[in-house]
């Protein structure tokens, strides 16, 4: 097939064929095959082609009179060609099925079109896309364990926290009880309450302890006002493999992904569906993806492929640290015992 439109569009900017041969990265003599129609060309060159030119490869194959790609009127923006084979009729009918299209029925899409590509493609494919779903399931499941180690933590700490000011509760209870039986009031017209707390005015102090939490330090820790302790947490991690958290499935990871990351994904799949061998670059592709996933993103504005989670090692840091934390606290808590 002769491919006349390149050889225009090369020619209306000036470019001569080892110019443009040099900018597509082959050379000038199997640029000259491809104008000729000697030699077909590959559908990966051909869509790099229609990128430099800024056109669609209908255009360059003569299945379209129309250059420009067609615009979203929604968007305005540029709709991407899904596959080197699809008119542009078709194109814009798929992008309207995506573009209404549910995150399960993209991912439904993805796997069903993985599991058509070829044997070797599809191996490759595959495990590329096992990694990402590995990537993002290792994040989360870290980061419930996380969460659930810091409920834990903070269980733990109120919990010590309580037996201290029981403790305190205590002290002061005896201490008013002992005044009470004194009888003796620093001044004739005042409550013994009041009176007591003036005798108690350094304690309070030395203590670091509020007028108000005194007084309801008086109170019967089983009313409503009394100053009570909370009982025991009932869970306690010893290590992370204690802390269990339920099963993420292939399809929950790629969820976490959003929409506009999987649109990414199938259009990979779409524009290499007919691609073999060393053509094939899906698997590429997701890897490279897979490592910007991996970054921490502290972005807020929405771009694909990206989270806000901290990365896998980070996390497991804090949750060794949240357990050192927790044994603290346990052994704390003993010692009010």
């Amino acid at each position: 097939m002769k491919f006349e439109r390149i050889k225009n569009l090369r020619e209306d900017s000036d470019m001569s064929q080892a110019q443009l041969a040099q900018a597509l990265n082959i050379s000038q003599r199997t640029l000259s095959h491809y104008e000729c129609g000697t030699r077909d060309i590959p559908i990966n060159l051909l869509m790099k082609i229609a990128d430099y030119f800024d056109c669609t490869v209908d255009y360059l194959v003569g299945r379209s009179d129309r250059k420009e790609h067609i615009k979203d009127k929604a968007t305005e923006k540029s709709i991407p060609q899904y596959h080197p084979a699809y008119t542009e009729e078709e194109n814009l009918q798929l992008h309207e099925r995506i573009k209404n299209a549910t995150d399960e029925e993209l991912i439904e899409w993805i796997m069903h079109l993985l599991d058509m590509y070829p044997s070797k493609e599809k191996a490759r494919s595959e495990s590329a896309l096992n990694q990402l779903i590995k990537e993002i399931t290792d994040r989360y499941t870290i980061k419930r364990k996380y969460d659930l180690l810091v409920n834990c933590r903070d269980e733990w700490k109120a919990y010590v926290n309580s037996l201290a000011d029981y403790e305190l509760a205590e002290f002061f209870r005896k201490k008013y009880n002992a005044y009470k039986r004194t009888g003796t009031k620093i001044c004739k017209d005042e409550l013994c309450l009041d009176s007591f707390l003036r005798y108690a005015d350094n304690d309070v102090r030395s203590k670091g302890v509020s007028v108000e939490f005194v007084r309801r330090s008086l109170f019967n820790e089983n009313s409503s006002q009394g100053i009570k302790k909370k009982p025991q947490p009932e869970i306690f991690y010893f290590s992370l493999d204690d802390v269990t958290v339920e099963q993420m499935s292939s399809t929950e990871a790629l969820k976490k992904l959003g929409k506009k990351s999987l649109v990414k994904l199938l259009i990979i799949l779409l524009q290499n569906a007919d691609a073999t061998g060393n053509d094939n670059n899906a698997d590429l592709h997701i890897m490279f993806l897979t490592r910007k996933y991996a970054r921490q993103s502290h972005k807020k504005e929405d771009s694909s492929f990206k989270t806000m989670i901290q990365d896998y090692n980070q996390l497991r840091d804090n949750c060794l640290q949240l357990l050192k934390e927790i044994q603290y606290y346990r052994e704390e808590a003993q010692q009010y015992k």
